[in-house]
């Protein structure tokens, strides 16, 4: 964790103009990481709401994918839809979800 530690404070340094990262949301994460069972049960928690967040088919997509363990091939019969639909919406689903976490844990370090 010390290195983590350095290495943040070091990029903070060096590209402070261009940091999204104040000092009380690097503070913040020094805590999470220090209890990091409470940090995976945020998340966790953050990822079942945003999932609920998600259009229908997208949701239904994730769900098949990560969830059910079937393939883009699987999935692509099932929606009947090409392979590469499958894979993009599933690819911004991803992108949806962890931008929707990472906005409810700024809420909380808020």
């Amino acid at each position: 964790m010390g290195f983590a530690r350095i290495e943040t404070r070091r990029f903070l340094a060096k590209e402070s103009r261009r940091s999204q990262l104040s000092e009380k949301a690097m503070l913040a994460l020094e805590q999470e990481m220090q209890h990091p069972a409470e940090f995976d049960h945020a998340i966790e928690r953050h990822l079942a709401t945003c999932l609920g967040k998600l259009p229908e088919r997208a949701h239904r997509l994730v769900k098949g994918y990560y969830h059910e363990g079937h393939s883009s091939e699987i999935l692509s019969e099932r929606e009947v839809r090409t392979v590469e639909a499958i894979y993009k919406t599933i690819q911004r689903a991803r992108r949806e979800l962890q931008r929707c976490i990472e906005r409810q844990l700024r809420k909380e370090i808020a």
